[in-house]
């Protein structure tokens, strides 16, 4: 009797559970996590990290978050869930989360792309649909039904079942608890049909049995397909092959022109390290070039300063032996007055000073003739002598410039001689002979 009374139990409790419930909280709390975990990912590019966060709970997800997704979660957690959801089936799930939840104020621009992706993963979702609305019409009590009626109602509960799905939350058996408790204490009676309701009942197991393996082999092949990565793919959204190849082909075509990009850059990047060693080798040429103008300057100025230093010893050596000449000439007091003595000259720096002075005439050297009574100031005249003419006329201006003037010093073609027309005058500072007016010559 026990075992008959367990067998009708779960034969009742088979045909009473509701074939499907609705939207519990577990689920709209997952739903609401993958939600939120794709428009975060979306709102921030670089939230890659997300990808590989499993959550199935906001609490969950909240523990993964960086600072920047901290802040972002802020206005979506601000979404309001709504009520009677527990009535609703997965359409009215992925719409509120895809589309709803999406257009709530303070939500990102970047973020609010991810509807796609939400509504891809929540579809992957196990959502039953609404239990059906109770019937109001009333049943009479089964102990007042005749053996007839309830062989009837046995058969027809045996055909039921091909419809009959196994629930797969305790909570639907929990539902159905009181109930079932009524009808195992309700009087059962037997009767001469009593037979096939055994066999209607071992029916109803056996497809039972078969419902649960089928559903048993149709989870074990869902867990061994691979996982796919949590990122947004082509596949998140459903597309045609058309819409695919001209993807790909869009996509090849960017990949293409991107390489192209970075072949142009190569090219340029090498013109550009050829230019910069080109201007490093002129750069370097140009230093050592530097350096030999530095040298050259250099030896310039030294040889210069010795130029300087023997042009000072000249004048010493001129003023001294101007001095002797002088000493020398001067005449013994209550004497008559000296004659003229003639001291010859060489040509006249840019400052006004002749450069040499000798007792005896030098072609090579000597350009002048100064005659003096007093050793201090006289006259000069240009020394009218073939061989210096004929050395001045090749530099007239280097040789004559300076302590002569004339119509055209430079024009000495045709001429052969110098000829002095006004003599010049010169004084002694105390060193050396310095021009005071020049004299004044010409050609012939």
């Amino acid at each position: 009797m026990k075992f008959y009374r367990l067998i009708s139990f779960i034969t009742l409790l088979a045909i009473l559970v509701p074939t499907a419930g609705a939207v519990t909280d577990r689920e709209m709390e997952q739903a609401r996590t993958i939600a939120t975990q794709c428009y975060l990912r979306y709102a921030n590019d670089g939230s890659g990290y997300l990808d590989d966060v499993k959550a199935a709970s906001m609490a969950e997800l909240e523990k993964s978050l960086k600072a920047k997704e901290k802040e972002n979660i802020k206005a979506f957690k601000a979404i309001n869930l709504p009520a009677g959801y527990d009535k609703w089936d997965k359409k009215q799930l992925v719409e509120f989360w895809s589309v709803t939840a999406l257009n709530a104020s303070g939500l990102q621009a970047k973020g609010k792309a991810a509807r796609n992706r939400i509504r891809a993963k929540i579809n992957a979702m196990t959502v039953a649909a609404p239990a059906p609305a109770p019937a109001t019409e009333e049943k009479p009590a089964p102990q007042e039904q005749p053996a007839a009626q309830a062989a009837q109602a046995a058969s027809a509960d045996t055909a039921a079942p091909a419809t009959v799905s196994v629930p797969d939350t305790a909570a639907g058996v929990g539902e159905q608890k009181l109930e079932v408790e009524d009808l195992e204490t309700a009087p059962v009676r037997k009767d001469d049909s009593s037979t096939w309701i055994y066999v209607g009942i071992l029916i109803v197991l056996i497809i039972i049995v078969i419902a649960l393996v089928v559903y048993a082999a149709r989870t074990m092949r869902e867990n061994a397909k691979p996982q796919r990565p949590d990122r947004p793919l082509l596949t998140d959204t459903p597309h045609s092959g058309e819409e695919i190849d001209e993807i790909r082909e869009k996509f090849g075509k960017t990949i293409a022109a991107k390489n192209e990009e970075l072949a142009k850059a190569g090219e340029e990047l090498r013109a550009a390290k050829e230019r910069v060693a080109m201007l490093e080798e002129n750069l370097a040429a140009v230093r050592s070039e530097t350096a030999g103008l530095r040298k050259e300057n250099s030896d310039l100025r030294a040889a210069l300063e010795e130029v300087r230093q023997a042009e000072a010893a000249t004048r010493k050596r001129m003023a001294q032996a101007t001095a002797a000449v002088t000493a020398a000439a001067a005449p013994a007091r209550g004497e008559a007055a000296p004659r003229k003595r003639s001291i010859y000259l060489g040509r006249v720096n840019a400052d006004g000073i002749f450069v040499r002075a000798d007792r005896t005439f030098n072609p090579a050297h000597d350009v002048y003739c100064l005659e003096t009574a007093d050793g201090l100031t006289g006259s000069f005249y240009v020394v009218p002598d073939a061989t210096l003419a004929e050395m001045a006329l090749i530099t007239p201006v280097e040789t004559l410039g300076g302590g002569c003037e004339g119509t055209d010093l430079a024009d000495t073609k045709g001429f052969a001689s110098i000829d002095t027309e006004m003599r010049g005058t010169a004084r002694f500072d105390g060193r050396c002979w310095r021009v005071d007016r020049k004299a004044r010559i010409f050609y012939r």
